[in-house]
């Protein structure tokens, strides 16, 4: 039984959104997992200079740690969400049917 679902949930200090939109880790020890996600940007002081260049790093922007049925949790949720995304573009008038 997840109680997690009964226990309100606030966010008093107005937690902010972050993008991770680049390689991700998942490192399992004991009882824990440990979520790294990080984002790719360019490295600044390569771009400016004579020469410049792009060249680009991916930045650690998260890290969450959590028991490991709490990642159990986290997949069951996001499956649940990609079959519902998945089914709602297969649905006869959708955006998604073309």
């Amino acid at each position: 039984m997840n109680l997690m679902h009964k226990v309100p949930i606030v966010d008093p200090d107005n937690v902010p959104e972050i993008l991770t939109a680049g390689p991700f880790n998942c490192a399992i020890a004991g009882n824990f997992v440990t979520l790294t996600f990080t984002h790719e940007r360019p490295i600044a002081d390569k771009l400016i200079g004579p020469t410049p260049e792009v060249s680009i790093e991916a930045i650690v922007r998260a890290r969450l740690v959590m028991p490991v049925e709490g990642l159990r949790q986290l997949r069951d949720s996001i499956d649940n969400v990609l079959r519902n995304r998945k089914a709602d573009s297969l649905a006869p008038g959708s955006l998604g049917n073309h």
